[in-house]
């Protein structure tokens, strides 16, 4: 069988239930300027590097796309060397995918970002600009600025007075720190997508207090003329060891409930990386991770903000098992895989 393939069969394939990877080899530039929307990006310069880690089943229906150059056959002939066996060209490449009516869309981690704009839209999701947030802080009024990303992003330059606490660990760790019932909570990343995740979770959690994204992060901060900090290390204080928590287990567990989501045992999860027909991703999801049990089992620390947030990078096939690890309260994992549940 010819292992060349005409865009409209990849169309109907990304909609089969089935697992398929699609691939754009091209370098990244030419990804973020135009691509298709389920297509994820493992260039040409890095390919050998990466395939096995974002497509590590050999069974995968495997896709590959270039600029019509023919270097997707000779890609092609590499997966097959080191073992793919389902491995196909689109015909035409990039130019034939639009030649036949199909779109592209520009920038990277666009299902994540596409994904955060739906969630806005369909929650109401409430938002802030910058302008009335330096009002607030200029008046000293009761609110609290969290920043969702990782703390090395946050250091780079926050909001001022901005505590750092990743969004996976946001409703563990916010309920504990904030009592008062009146203090505004403001959620703030780098631009949007963060933000709307970040406070969609506390809202989700069931936090009475009134909470906000600030509207385009960072970036709409410094675009109103306002100062950003550099170099903080605010963050809300690690838990040393994870104690029970009723209200948080609860919590879990409804959030399992309401999105169908299943609890594995390590026997089951033996059962699936010993199943070679599917692709199945583990993911420590803890900002912190110093879990020697999961380094030893080759489970990936990925916190879970920004697995949600870039999910192209992690997964790259669609249709696959995921399996997220927390230390034990259950609610991170959950509260993450409710919104890559929700995002399909």
């Amino acid at each position: 069988m010819s292992n060349k393939i005409e865009p409209k069969v990849v169309k109907s394939w990304l909609s089969d239930g089935k697992e398929i990877a699609f691939i754009d080899i091209r370098e990244l530039g030419q990804h973020t300027a135009g691509h298709p929307f389920f297509s994820i990006s493992i260039p040409f310069s890095v390919f050998e590097f990466s395939l096995e880690t974002l497509v590590p089943n050999k069974k995968t229906r495997l896709i590959l796309m270039d600029n019509d150059n023919e270097i997707s056959n000779f890609v092609c002939k590499k997966a097959v060397s080191i073992g793919y066996l389902n491995v196909f060209v689109i015909e035409g490449g990039i130019k034939q995918w639009t030649k036949e009516g199909f779109n592209l869309f520009d920038g990277i981690n666009v299902p994540s970002k596409t994904f955060g704009e739906l969630i806005e839209k369909k929650c109401h999701t409430p938002s802030i600009t910058a302008k009335d947030l330096h009002e607030k802080q200029s008046n000293n009024e009761n609110c609290v600025v969290i920043d969702g990303r990782p703390f090395d992003e946050y250091k780079k330059m926050s909001i001022p007075n901005s505590i750092c606490c990743p969004n996976a660990e946001l409703a563990l760790r916010v309920p504990s720190y904030i009592n008062d019932e009146n203090t505004q909570i403001i959620i703030n990343c780098a631009g949007r997508t963060r933000s709307i995740i970040g406070a969609q979770t506390l809202i989700e959690f069931g936090l009475n207090n009134t909470i906000k994204a600030l509207e385009n992060g960072t970036q709409g901060w410094f675009l109103a003329n306002l100062e950003l900090e550099k170099n903080q290390t605010r963050q809300f204080k690690d838990q040393k060891v994870f104690k029970k928590n009723e209200t948080i287990s609860n919590k879990a567990s409804q959030l399992i409930k309401k999105y169908g989501l299943k609890k594995v045992s390590l026997k089951q999860i033996n059962i699936f990386f010993s199943d070679k027909t599917r692709t199945t991703y583990i993911f420590d999801i803890t900002t912190h991770s110093k879990n020697s049990r999961c380094n030893d089992l080759n489970i990936k620390n990925v916190p879970g903000g920004q697995l949600i947030q870039a999910t192209d990078n992690f997964i790259g096939v669609q249709n696959s098992r995921i399996i997220l690890v927390d230390e034990g309260d259950l609610i991170r994992s959950s509260m993450t895989a409710s919104w890559l549940k929700q995002m399909g």
